[in-house]
């Protein structure tokens, strides 16, 4: 059996040098473990269960694909068959051993399920920014890696800044990437009032652009507004106080007002005004 149980991508990460791809070995279920760098994080016991009856008809089609780890064999490729392998009562196994670093594991991890569309959008991302942050890859690397182009694997990540409500329907499917894509960028509080709306009216991509487009318009309206008011407040209140004054207002509707001293002995001064009495600084 040789490399054409794997897909093309996996063909490329996996090289002669590094395994013999002639050789599958039957390993005991239970000396292998889940990776823990595996990118998909979902598995629904409706797939499992499906699986497990197949393997119980056909066995294991394609085997999975581990390395050494200690006295364990740890998974590289594969969970959801061995997960499947476990329920439908197998024993063993069909298993490739290749020898590979942390950064190759995950990579092929990724493509393997890349190949097989198994990832949801936000297990995608949460694969990229491990890529990221566990190896330093760059953006423009990780897209080569996995053949996918740059800005595509921007707009992953991307989610990842999404609410954690947003991030649950995705996780559900009850949101697509492209419904959620437009909402990175808006408030908390607004990101989840919208995801109500597109999950209940099940809108498209361009209808929730617009939806969007029209509360980042009113936001900078009142932005705008607010900095106007702020500014007449705020001279108001310097000239009325003789003092420096500044008035903000955030998205949130919360407000602060700032007074600037020259020194302690201005201070000491604006406060046995407004006390009535001297406070030492």
């Amino acid at each position: 059996m040789g490399k054409k149980v794997l897909g093309r991508g996996l063909d490329a990460l996996i090289s002669d040098e590094v395994v013999n791809t002639e050789e599958i070995l039957l390993l005991n279920i239970d000396e292998i473990e889940p990776n823990p760098l595996q990118p998909r994080f979902v598995f629904t016991e409706e797939e499992i269960d499906t699986l497990a009856e197949s393997i119980k008809k056909r066995g294991v089609l394609q085997p999975i694909i581990v390395r050494k780890v200690g006295d364990k064999y740890q998974l590289i490729a594969g969970e959801r068959r061995w997960r499947a392998a476990k329920r439908a009562g197998l024993e063993r196994i069909p298993a490739r051993v290749i020898e590979i670093d942390d950064n190759g594991a995950l990579e092929i991890a990724l493509v393997e399920n890349l190949d097989r569309k198994d990832l949801n959008p936000l297990e995608l991302a949460k694969g990229y920014q491990l890529l990221k942050d566990r190896f330093g890859l760059t953006q423009d690397e990780i897209a080569k890696k996995i053949g996918r182009s740059r800005s595509a694997v921007a707009n992953t990540l991307r989610l990842l800044q999404l609410d954690d409500f947003v991030k649950d329907l995705i996780h559900r499917g009850k949101l697509t990437e492209g419904q959620a894509r437009p909402l990175v960028g808006l408030p908390p509080d607004k990101q989840v009032k919208f995801a109500k709306v597109i999950v209940e009216k099940n809108l498209n991509s361009r209808q929730i652009e617009e939806l969007v487009r029209r509360e980042k318009s009113k936001s900078e309206k009142r932005e705008s507004k607010d900095r106007q008011t702020s500014r007449i407040i705020s001279k108001l209140l310097s000239e009325k106080l003789n003092y420096k004054v500044k008035v903000k207002f955030d998205p949130r509707g919360k407000s602060r007002l700032s007074i600037e001293f020259k020194n302690k002995d201005e201070l000491k001064e604006f406060l046995r005004k407004l006390i009535g009495e001297e406070i030492e600084i």
